[in-house]
């Protein structure tokens, strides 16, 4: 009987073992999560339908910093967790994400047609041609040096 009672104990410990661990792994990873918010969305372009929305997000430890464009309709609101359905891409200098940002131009071409324009400093992560019916066009924009002096 006192056999029996220590496995107990020992199962007992285990289990309130393994729940810490989980503990700490799940902090860890909701941390990661939460370091993914959108810092600020930049630019909404409607045509009356279908909205295109410009929004960046911070880097995580091993990330770049990331400027998403979603197509999606129109007055709705993105959710912390939602990445861009249409382009992402990467930067990795602080110090030029608002220049790149502000390259990002958006053109309705008509009903059914978007043209968006962005920097060709960025590295592209995903661009989808057509999504629910809209077509999307692509064109990349050299952004000037700046002269730093010497």
């Amino acid at each position: 009987m006192y056999y029996g009672g220590t496995i107990v104990k020992n199962n007992t410990f285990r289990m309130k073992f393994k729940s810490i661990h989980i503990l700490i792994i799940s902090l860890l990873l909701s941390s990661c999560i939460m370091s993914h918010k959108i810092n600020y969305e930049v630019s909404r372009v409607s045509n009356s339908k279908k909205e295109a929305i410009l929004f960046s997000k911070s880097p995580s430890y091993t990330e770049k910093y990331s400027f998403h464009v979603s197509l999606i309709r129109e007055g709705r609101n993105l959710r912390n967790d939602e990445q861009g359905n249409i382009f992402i891409g990467e930067y990795n200098e602080e110090d030029k994400t608002k220049e790149i940002l502000n390259s990002f131009e958006f053109k309705w071409l008509s009903s059914d047609t978007l043209e968006i324009f962005y920097s060709d400093d960025i590295e592209i992560k995903k661009k989808v041609d057509q999504l629910k019916g809209i077509i999307l066009i692509y064109e990349r924009k050299h952004l000037p040096t700046k002269n730093k002096a010497h």
